[in-house]
């Protein structure tokens, strides 16, 4: 992620979402009822989001490398439901 983006405000109906940090710095915001949670995150990082109401910001001035871990754990083929499953939210 280039340093400077932000994403939309997003959240996932069906799947988990899982981050690991490979390099770089990664603000991770998400909403917990009417509270926003932030944390900071660096190199060897690993952030659950879930389904929660959430958004990342490369706030640094370096670029950002993550894996991001897309989760439905019922043992079968998700392949098409995790590629389509983005609700973008109002902020």
């Amino acid at each position: 992620m280039a340093h400077g983006t932000v994403q939309q405000w997003h959240h996932h109906e069906a799947i988990e979402e899982t981050l690991f940090i490979i390099s770089g710095d990664l603000e991770a915001r998400w909403r917990d009822g009417t509270d926003t949670m932030v944390e900071h995150l660096g190199a060897g990082d690993i952030e659950r989001v879930g389904r929660s109401v959430h958004t990342f910001a490369n706030t640094g001035t370096t670029d950002v490398q993550f894996v991001v871990f897309r989760l439905v754990l019922d043992g079968t083929d998700k392949r098409e439901l995790i590629k389509n499953d983005k609700v973008v939210d109002e902020q």
